[in-house]
């Protein structure tokens, strides 16, 4: 567990719950006192954090869940964490047999960093 707390003069303006596990920080919540809201003062934490975890040798910072726009700024890939497809019929059967195919052929693809 790592929480991580943004402060001005002695008052908690933010504050961020994450876990540590095998070089990677989850960040799992932070929040802020609306007052600051101009100054993105989750955004200045997050920085802190994500500065914090490289330079202790964390290598991977898992945003977990959820489609807030800071995630696609800052993600370089997202990763599918399950897919539930099923069919009542023929055509519903195909499309989940295609689904896990290509789940399967991104299973067995290398990384393109491998590739260079």
């Amino acid at each position: 567990l790592r929480i991580f707390v943004l402060e001005r003069e002695d008052e908690i303006i933010a504050i961020s719950i994450n876990f540590e596990q095998h070089g990677t920080m989850m960040a799992f919540v932070t929040t802020y006192d609306p007052a600051f809201e101009r100054a993105s003062p989750g955004m200045v934490l997050m920085m802190d954090y994500i500065q914090w975890s490289f330079d202790r040798g964390l290598t991977t910072i898992d945003f977990l869940c959820g489609g807030e726009d800071f995630k696609r700024r800052f993600a370089t890939h997202s990763v599918i964490l399950s897919s539930v497809v099923g069919g009542r019929n023929l055509r519903g059967r195909l499309a989940a047999l295609a689904d896990r195919a290509r789940h399967a052929a991104q299973s067995w693809r290398p990384e393109k960093s491998a590739q260079q």
